[in-house]
């Protein structure tokens, strides 16, 4: 299986936004390294059940590939043995890298379904995602998949490499501050605004 930590395109540099702040500081927005940061290695509301000649994607599972003659075959299987709430298709666009969702691409010779994507009662529990009081059925599933596809997102942000990290330095070069592990380029929302200087905040 190919690494999917290897897919992003070779760029001149790492440095996506250089901020200067006050005593000759900087503050360096970078693509992070993300070896490591696979968010399907979390706890996960959703399932994701994949198969792929080249790439391990997804999450581990005990489905056979060779035991369904089509993706139909695999959801009536998933749904016979899990009861999923709430499934929908994966899609993966290869293509000097890949990237998914979970309604198609309109080029069919770079693309296709790879899985699917479910949540079931059992992650309901681990998770503690409750129907709300006053709420129906029908917006509880709605919810649901809300949360479905905010996880597709995230993965799809991971193996893209659209994921950041950040680095403070001093005016000698050294490295006073860092984290990693932020996704997506909106800094006031995916986390990098609550770590920086405050100086740095009308920069962003």
């Amino acid at each position: 299986m190919k690494d999917i930590y290897n897919l992003k395109k070779k760029r001149m540099s790492n440095i996506v936004k250089e901020i200067s702040l006050p005593e000759n500081k900087t503050l360096e927005i970078q693509y992070a390294d993300t070896h490591g940061l696979d968010p399907r290695k979390d706890d996960n509301l959703t399932k994701m059940v994949c198969f792929h000649g080249s790439y391990d994607l997804g999450d581990e599972h005990d489905y056979n590939q060779d035991d369904h003659k089509s993706w139909e075959e695999l959801k009536a299987a998933i749904e016979e043995k899990e009861n999923p709430l709430v499934i929908l298709p994966l899609y993966l666009y290869n293509h000097s890298g890949i990237t998914i969702n979970t309604t198609g691409f309109s080029c069919q010779w770079d693309s296709g379904q790879v899985g699917w994507v479910y949540i079931t009662n059992k992650q309901i529990d681990l998770c503690g995602t409750t129907i709300n009081d006053g709420e129906t059925f029908s917006e509880y599933k709605e919810r649901l998949k809300t949360y479905l596809l905010g996880e597709v997102n995230l993965y799809d942000q991971f193996i893209t490499g659209d994921v950041y990290s950040f680095e403070i330095k001093n005016e000698d070069g050294d490295v006073e501050d860092s984290c990693t592990g932020f996704y997506g380029t909106d800094w006031k929302t995916n986390g990098i605004s609550d770590y920086v200087p405050e100086e740095a905040l009308d920069q962003l």
